[in-house]
């Protein structure tokens, strides 16, 4: 199997971000992150952000944009994002307005059909991120109603392994129904004491399953992902990430 890149969803380390971005960056980077995922720039434009980025020796594999601005401003994040060298735009998230009545997720694969189209033609992907509402519904479920309005080129999956679970699915057989159009996972891991957030590899989730898995339909990238934290949180991704490595993941 072909290696696939490691990446680190910069929500994890949010509050160490805020406090001093550039020094968290280095931190990952130290770490053995080669690729983040962020979720704002944190006031930092751009191109100053490539420049960290740059001799950090760190890539963006792909970003998190916040529907509302997709809709409004696609121009200035296809601009932002190729200043970044990121073709990887993900949905992560709709308010809840966004999910009322029947046909709503219908609608939000219409809107994300068009928007990922638009994308496309400038080089660009568009995949959405789950989490556990799209499972309220069922006969098919919110995830697959998204996708079902919208053509596979222009919008795919980037599927969340702990919310899957959360739902009562198996990531793993959810994997393999998503098949070509799972593009990147969101790794991560439920503590079996609480049934909240671990490290990678130390909760209950069969991990090596579902990078094997990913790995057999070509997945694009693995996202390193914990929203909250028992320990400091650069200490939980570095676990992380050694839990990956044990499975023969490299850079």
């Amino acid at each position: 199997m072909t290696s696939v890149p490691i990446g680190l969803q910069l929500y994890t380390v949010r509050d160490d971000c805020e406090r001093d971005f550039f020094g968290t960056l280095e931190e990952i980077a130290k770490i053995g992150y080669r690729w983040i995922e962020p979720f704002t720039f944190h006031g930092v434009e751009p191109e100053d952000l490539e420049r960290v980025l740059k001799k950090l020796s760190l890539g963006v594999i792909s970003s998190h944009v916040e529907l509302d601005r997709l809709e409004s401003d696609l121009e200035g994040v296809m601009r932002d994002h190729e200043i970044l060298g990121c073709r990887s735009i993900v949905c992560p998230w709709l308010d809840e307005d966004r999910r009322e009545g029947s046909d709503a997720f219908e609608k939000i694969g219409s809107i994300l059909n068009g928007i990922g189209e638009r994308l496309r033609a400038r080089g660009f992907s568009l995949s959405y991120h789950n989490h556990d509402f799209e499972f309220a519904v069922s006969n098919p479920d919110g995830l697959q109603r998204i996708l079902s309005q919208a053509d596979p080129q222009n919008l795919s999956s980037q599927l969340d392994t702990y919310w899957v679970h959360f739902a009562g699915f198996d990531p793993v057989q959810y994997i393999r129904q998503l098949g070509p159009r799972l593009s990147s996972i969101h790794l991560k891991d439920q503590d079996p004491a609480d049934g909240k957030f671990s490290p990678i590899g130390s909760g209950t989730l069969d991990m090596p399953s579902i990078i094997r898995a990913s790995q057999e339909l070509g997945v694009k990238a693995f996202i390193v992902e914990q929203d909250y934290h028992k320990l400091l949180p650069l200490q939980s991704v570095k676990k992380s990430l050694e839990f990956l490595r044990s499975q023969g993941l490299t850079e």
